[in-house]
């Protein structure tokens, strides 16, 4: 789906990631996490199309193989025109500054702007797919209500809609349930899941490790400018993994119901004193 080549990433000259090379495949669900200020926003920002790499490659994935001795396509994402990127990947970044006093219904519908002919207008299917993820997300409720009366939560759900509606193969998010409450991260990711069930990719920066742990089949923790790990979850979400990359007293155990790995931090006061 989408490779990155020996990629310095940063803004302007400054690098943040140094020779990272990833290749995120079709139809994974994946984490990325790591410290504050370890580059996961940097890297979802190159993956996207935004930020231009360094240095090195990001390809993304142009054509299927047409017959198993065909090469799968991969085409570099600085030759691709941004309505063509759009088509491919989906992103929903962290709470913006500035929130448009327009409709939900109109925010969401932004989403489907690959699809629109410069002179023409929504169609019936643009409606329908904006419809369809508000009601995915559980937002509806505001469609006619002005974003910039939303709560933070409330308004990021409406980001998520925005994304879905877009319809791309790929969906980057950057902390995009950071603002919800336990339930509705639940069933933000509970849909993602589905999502990813019926072949949707996903690249989602979270901060809360439990949560990437039970929802993502595969973690890449950034640390020091660097791909720390890369893996399937039940390999890297370890208790040395933790303490190593975060620096801090971690307790790693088995979920009661589904066995996937969670995490326990310990606090200086909780941890037992040697005599």
């Amino acid at each position: 789906m989408i490779r990155l080549r020996n990629a310095t990433l940063g803004h302007g000259t400054t690098p943040v990631l140094h020779n990272i090379s990833l290749h995120i495949r079709q139809g994974e669900m994946t984490g990325l996490l790591g410290p504050n200020g370890s580059g996961k926003t940097t890297l979802l920002l190159t993956l996207s199309g935004v930020l231009p790499p360094v240095s090195g490659e990001v390809l993304l994935r142009t054509a299927s193989a047409a017959s198993e001795k065909d090469a799968v396509q991969f085409t570099p994402a600085a030759g691709l025109c941004a309505r063509t990127r759009a088509k491919k990947m989906a992103s929903v970044p962290q709470r913006p500054d500035i929130v448009p006093d327009m409709p939900v219904r109109s925010v969401v519908l932004m989403g489907r702007y690959p699809y629109i002919s410069f002179l023409g207008g929504y169609s019936a299917a643009d409606n329908e797919a904006a419809e369809n993820a508000m009601r995915q997300t559980a937002t509806s409720q505001f469609a006619s209500r002005p974003a910039c009366r939303l709560s933070g939560g409330e308004f990021q759900r409406v980001l998520i809609a925005r994304a879905l509606a877009q319809a791309a193969p790929c969906l980057l998010l950057d902390e995009a349930t950071s603002g919800l409450d336990i339930a509705r991260k639940v069933e933000i990711y509970d849909m993602l899941r589905r999502r990813h069930a019926q072949g949707l990719t996903v690249v989602a920066a979270i901060h809360d490790l439990n949560l990437a742990a039970l929802y993502c089949d595969r973690l890449i923790f950034l640390k020091d400018g660097a791909v720390a790990l890369d893996g399937p979850t039940r390999d890297v979400f370890t208790e040395a993994n933790l303490c190593r990359i975060y620096e801090t007293s971690v307790r790693v155990f088995r979920h009661p119901d589904c066995g996937l790995p969670q995490a326990l931090f310990m606090p200086a006061h909780t941890q037992r004193k040697t005599p």
